[in-house]
């Protein structure tokens, strides 16, 4: 909270925003979509069909990462006008390229729903109609991509260049997919065991390896929260969201849905408490939609090339 109240501070101005602004997508389209370039270009180019997953090593995590950029970027692309909104659109398409080379399911589906959002607030209110029908529409590609993992299609084409490593993705995947059910029934356990205070926060992988033999968190940021903090945190960290949600106007809370949904959508598949670059996203929005929102609006294209 005292973070983001230094940020709205320090922000003082339109031009300081837009500055900002800019110079975090620029230094995100350097490093992130670089290095997401140069591994597709030489993993695709050299005949192999790998998911990619950048310098974060994981592509679900970076498929988080990229969802919530490709977004963020493109509410932001709407604010502006000229080469700047263009540069700013560019960035946003080439982070949702970057997410779909991830084949990530959570990832592509949370990335859908961001976009949906922001084009059914696009007038500054949410167009409910629109919204219900897209939003199904998302969950139908959703419900296609995990019958196709069902069906291995992931697998093999992830590694259609040489069927016999599809073998051993497929039980790779139903093994990890295993250990994640696990780590989910555990912490269902731990939060009925300490339901007040929790086991302790990021103390849930090495417990579940200590248990059950397997260094896995939840996968799932609210069972985190829950079994890391118990009631208490949990409590405590909705009181902290609905300050901050009060704290932002009507068009301020309808700028930031698209960001939130999709922030949604992969906190079910992926615990992001202690993810700093995700956190750092959803500040940085936070302070972005409640300087356009309070009477502050954006600085033009030129006054910001200046």
């Amino acid at each position: 909270m005292r973070a983001l109240i230094w940020l709205h501070n320090k922000f003082a101005t339109e031009r300081d925003v837009g500055r900002t602004m800019a110079a975090v997508s620029r230094l995100f389209h350097r490093r992130y979509m670089q290095a997401t370039a140069w591994q597709a270009f030489t993993t695709f180019g050299a005949g192999s069909a790998d998911r990619i997953g950048s310098t974060l090593g994981n592509p679900n995590y970076l498929a988080t990462s990229l969802a919530l950029a490709s977004t963020s970027l493109l509410l932001v692309a709407r604010r502006h006008r000229g080469r700047l909104g263009t540069f700013f659109l560019v960035a946003a398409v080439a982070a949702l390229l970057g997410t779909v080379l991830t084949l990530s399911r959570a990832g592509i589906t949370s990335l859908l729903v961001g976009w949906v959002l922001a084009y059914v607030t696009r007038t500054g209110r949410i167009e409910y109609r629109k919204a219900f029908l897209m939003l199904g529409l998302a969950a139908v590609i959703g419900a296609a991509g995990a019958g196709a993992y069902l069906f291995d299609y992931r697998q093999q084409v992830t590694f259609s260049s040489d069927p016999g490593r599809a073998d051993l993705a497929t039980a790779s995947q139903a093994e990890e997919d295993f250990t994640r059910l696990e780590a989910a029934l555990y912490a269902v356990e731990l939060i009925g065991d300490h339901p007040i205070l929790g086991s302790g926060f990021g103390t849930f992988a090495a417990s579940n390896y200590n248990v059950n033999g397997f260094y896995v968190a939840t996968h799932n940021t609210w069972l985190q929260l829950f079994a890391g903090t118990g009631a208490v945190g949990t409590i405590l960290l909705g009181i902290l969201l609905a300050i901050l949600a009060r704290s932002l106007r009507k068009r301020g809370r309808v700028l930031y849905l698209p960001v939130a949904g999709c922030f949604l959508v992969n906190s079910l598949f992926g615990d992001y408490l202690q993810s700093i670059d995700v956190l750092t996203i959803l500040a940085l929005m936070y302070v972005f939609c409640r300087r356009t929102t309070d009477g502050c609006p954006l600085a033009s294209a030129k006054a910001l090339e200046a």
